[in-house]
């Protein structure tokens, strides 16, 4: 993928500058949905299932605004935008879909020797726990006494080419579900800079099929990240080649890069396109300039259509 340096503020002074009161985003929200829709009404509505709210308190029904971290902290990645959603979809995307996205990073860094990997070693009837460091092509095993009930680590010594493996619940996750986080995530990047113009958007609303069972395959919409490029591996941008792929939106979640409709194909069409395969050299993408931080929700949607406006920064 082609592009080029940054110039992004460091990422502390990103996530600090965030972090907004809840008052402050409903009310930025507020405005977001009048300038959008014309509404008179004071009302703020949840970007992922379009509920009205028309003030921060709870409803009759019980549902309620809460402040929705993207991503959420548990990942150990840096804050990108923190927006308002209601408790109905708040709290099932932390119970189903961020769990499994946690584990995941916790494989993921373990696989890299940045943490060691829990496990359960099995050798008949004997238990050892152990915590497994990956170094390079090698596997270290250091037996942890007492874990989950394990017994003496000497029968992991004295017989270790006897002993079969399981990973720690921890280090283990549903990839479908890890997938519906990080596509869920990249929505929400895209409701706090371009508001309600992105969010009753029929074309980019397409992606949120994903979160569905039975609907697309969120696995479809996630690349790795290369990690050796010189974009910070947390990222927003917007592909502007090769002509079946401009208009994505794109989101970098370190390892993760999530690609959603925007000015494009809907997700149907581009699910398809991504199967087919295009060459990494053919891709282009430009970079927006900043995190969205404090939700913006008044960039101008409009600059998807043109490459290389004010505030995006071109990589030819």
């Amino acid at each position: 993928m082609s592009e080029r340096p940054n110039n992004k503020p460091d990422a502390d002074t990103q996530s600090q500058a965030a972090r907004q009161s809840p008052k402050e985003m409903f009310d930025a929200g507020v405005r977001a949905l009048s300038q959008v829709t014309g509404r008179t009404q004071r009302s703020y509505m949840c970007p992922q299932c379009l509920e009205m709210f028309p003030s921060f308190d709870k409803r009759a029904d019980g549902r309620q605004l809460r402040p929705d971290h993207i991503p959420h902290e548990k990942l150990g990645l840096n804050l990108m935008a923190q927006v308002l959603t209601c408790s109905s979809c708040n709290h099932p995307a932390g119970s189903k879909w961020e769990q499994p996205a946690t584990r995941r990073m916790n494989r993921i860094k373990a696989l890299q020797g940045q943490i060691p990997m829990g496990a359960l070693l099995k050798d008949g009837k004997n238990v050892v726990g152990a915590d497994l460091t990956f170094d390079g092509s090698h596997i270290n095993i250091t037996p942890v006494p007492g874990r989950k009930r394990a017994d003496n680590p000497n029968h992991f010594v004295n017989k270790p080419d006897s002993f079969k493996g399981s990973a720690d619940s921890a280090f283990e996750y549903v990839p479908l579900d890890a997938a519906r986080a990080y596509i869920r995530f990249a929505f929400l990047v895209g409701f706090a800079m371009f508001g309600y113009t992105y969010a009753l958007n029929e074309r980019c609303r397409t992606i949120l099929r994903c979160l569905d069972e039975d609907g697309l395959d969120p696995t479809a919409f996630m690349k790795p990240t290369d990690l050796q490029s010189t974009e910070p591996p947390q990222s927003i941008g917007f592909l502007t080649a090769p002509d079946q792929l401009a208009g994505t939106f794109v989101v970098r979640f370190a390892e993760s890069t999530v690609l959603a409709p925007l000015n494009g194909n809907d997700a149907d069409m581009l699910a398809t396109v991504i199967d087919q395969g295009v060459p990494d050299d053919e891709v282009v993408c430009e970079w927006w300039d900043y995190w969205p931080n404090r939700p913006c929700y008044d960039a101008d949607f409009g600059r998807m259509l043109t490459p290389g406006p004010a505030g995006w920064r071109s990589n030819d």
